[in-house]
This record gives C-alpha cells, sequence and structure tokens, in this order.
C-alpha cells in the first residue's frame, strides 16, 4: 500500500532533487552538496559556467559606474522631459485637429471656421517648438 501523502513526499523529494541538479534552485541540503549528484563532465561544465555568470551579474549590478549615479540619471530625465512635453503638446493638438474634421475632410457637426483657425495656429505654433527644441538639441 502506498498513501497519497508518502507518494506526494517522495514526488517533492525527486522534484526538490532535479531542481538543485539543474541550478534552478538554490539552497543547502543533502541533494546540493557537489559530492551527492551524479552529473556527468557536462552538467558539471554548465554548472560551473553558470556560477561565473551569477558572478559576472553580481559584480555589474554592483558597479555604480555602470549604473551611473543618481545625479547623472536624474539630469538626463531632466534634460529628456521638455522634449516629451513639447511632443505632448503636439499629439493634443493634433488629437484636436482629428476631432474637428470628419472623414473625407467634412468638418464635425458643430464646428466653425474659427475654430479651425485656431487648431491650425495651435498646431503649426506645437510643431514649431518641437522642431526648434529638436534643432537646438543636436
Amino acid at each position: 500500500d502506498f498513501s497519497p501523502d508518502l507518494i506526494e513526499a517522495h514526488l517533492e523529494r525527486q522534484l526538490r532533487r532535479e531542481l538543485l541538479a539543474l541550478g534552478l534552485l538554490e539552497g543547502e541540503g543533502p541533494y546540493h552538496a557537489a559530492s551527492r549528484r551524479a552529473d556527468g563532465p557536462v552538467c558539471a561544465e554548465i554548472r560551473s559556467m553558470q556560477a561565473q555568470l551569477k558572478a559576472v551579474m553580481r559584480e555589474r549590478e554592483g558597479d555604480p559606474a555602470r549604473l551611473g549615479t543618481r545625479k547623472s540619471l536624474l539630469s538626463k530625465m531632466e534634460a529628456a522631459l521638455p522634449r516629451e512635453r513639447l511632443y505632448a503638446d503636439v499629439v493634443m493638438w493634433a488629437k484636436q485637429m482629428d476631432a474637428l474634421v470628419q472623414p473625407k475632410f467634412r468638418l464635425a457637426k458643430g464646428v466653425k471656421p474659427h475654430d479651425i483657425k485656431r487648431a491650425t495656429e495651435g498646431w503649426d505654433r506645437a510643431v514649431a517648438r518641437y522642431r526648434a527644441h529638436k534643432a537646438a538639441s543636436r
């Protein structure tokens, strides 16, 4: 007789052993020791390469020069912010123009000529500011 609990415990141990052997599960235990593994030379080489990769990743994550300081990241974000604001302004005017004009270039219901003129002028100003900022940043 095999009880469901006994089968479940055996499967759990076997699964844990396989995950530890593959390096997908980290931990200390009877199956994690190198002497308990029944690996071939290929698995041992893969495991050593995985350990090297983890060491390199930890080294790079801890290297502040690679990530940059908080102050430099903040300055880069602040430099990009005006461009994003100008672009959002251009998109807003484009949406407003699109709302005024129906398909086949007919005016939407209730749109007056001065609404079109105001939207066109706003669009022109927004695009000119965006182009000037883009040219100045080069």
